[in-house]
């Protein structure tokens, strides 16, 4: 494999190639790019004059292209670039995926498909606010993930996947995305933690109709010093409930030093 650097340091081109039959010294001196080829598989790389990578053209020549906003947040990646128009003369030419910001916050990653399709959006809403029901956040912010309304949502309340946070930003609770017709059939994953931090159950507290069951809980203990020591699966969401049928746990086991 032969890299060549550009003024600065960077890669410009990542050039493989097989073994020569007989040893010899390496000479860079006179080292030239050479072409594609099935005995040269050349990667290449283009970079925009604040530093970050703009193309990548891989051994078949194939481009994906980046662009940036003022911020050096990323605004649009191509795949397969040709001319930057979503589809072109072919389904697989000028992938485009788009990214939104609000407030420095990442809101919205569109898939911008071909005319006339419709364009698939991913919008991700922040800010949390505290409340004391089930599903409530206990800290009020602007930048916590709320929720994400996937493209194939039919609305934006019950098709959506939730989230909400204890008082030290940790996750504590996420709703999946109802079943379609039936705006109550959804999981939801509750996290507990100690006084440490640490994740001490992960429960399945709703399980979908259609969701397995045998697993609706990953209790984990940990030993003096702080390290995991035992995780234990159970088939009931309720902390301390016997299990109707199945259990597994596995200890975990740290080396000592020699």
């Amino acid at each position: 494999m032969v890299r060549r650097l550009g003024s600065v340091g960077r890669s410009r081109a990542l050039r493989h190639e097989p073994p020569a039959n007989n040893a010899e010294d390496f000479d860079r001196d006179g080292l030239s790019i050479p072409s594609r080829s099935a005995t040269a598989l050349r990667t290449s790389y283009a970079y925009n004059t604040d530093g970050t990578l703009q193309k990548t053209t891989d051994p078949k020549g194939i481009v994906a292209l980046t662009e940036y906003d003022a911020m050096g947040r990323t605004t649009r990646t191509i795949s397969n670039w040709v001319d930057g128009t979503a589809g072109g003369s072919s389904s697989d030419e000028d992938q485009v995926v788009a990214y939104g910001y609000t407030d420095g916050l990442q809101t919205s990653i569109t898939a911008d498909l071909p005319s006339p399709e419709t364009d698939q959006v991913t919008t991700c809403t922040f800010g949390t606010t505290k409340g004391g029901s089930a599903g409530d956040s206990k800290i009020a912010t602007g930048h916590l993930l709320r929720k994400v309304q996937y493209p194939d949502s039919s609305d934006a309340t019950n098709d959506i996947v939730a989230f909400a946070y204890n008082a030290q930003r940790q996750q504590t609770w996420k709703r999946d995305q109802a079943l379609s017709g039936s705006p109550s059939d959804y999981n939801i994953i509750e996290t507990d933690y100690d006084d440490a931090g640490r994740e001490i159950h992960r429960r399945v507290s709703q399980k979908r109709s259609i969701t397995d069951g045998a697993v609706r809980r990953i209790s984990t203990t940990y030993e003096a010093l702080g390290r995991r020591e035992l995780v234990t699966q159970y088939d009931d969401a309720i902390v301390g409930s016997p299990t109707s049928w199945w259990t597994k746990s596995s200890t975990c086991t740290t080396a000592g030093a020699t």
